[in-house]
């Protein structure tokens, strides 16, 4: 966990009751320790919307799965990919606004 991530954590159970509630708080850890990720196509040129439907060039317009769901699409559409040492689908963090580019 960042040091970020704890000092928003420790603020908000110091909140609880003056506005914060629980379910926030639990969200927020869930939050940290499930993290979700936005998979970008090499191949399509674009973000993968939600539910694996399609894709989209907007960013804001993609959709966010779990680590473990993002690693089996990732995984099953890297086997077969058109170049050996670049993956078709990657995964970037959710705050991430710049498409990733293979050099």
């Amino acid at each position: 966990m960042k040091k970020a991530q704890k000092e928003k954590l420790k603020e908000m159970i110091l909140l609880q009751g003056n506005g914060v509630s629980m379910n926030a708080i639990m969200e927020e850890i869930d939050m940290i320790c499930n993290p979700m990720v936005k998979i970008w196509s090499e191949e399509h040129r674009g973000w993968w919307r939600p539910a694996q439907c399609g894709y989209t060039d907007h960013v804001d317009l993609a959709g966010e799965y779990t680590l473990e769901e993002a690693i089996e699409i990732c995984n099953n559409a890297n086997k077969h990919k058109k170049y050996e040492h670049y993956p078709d689908e990657k995964m970037v963090p959710p705050n991430e606004t710049i498409m990733p580019i293979w050099e």
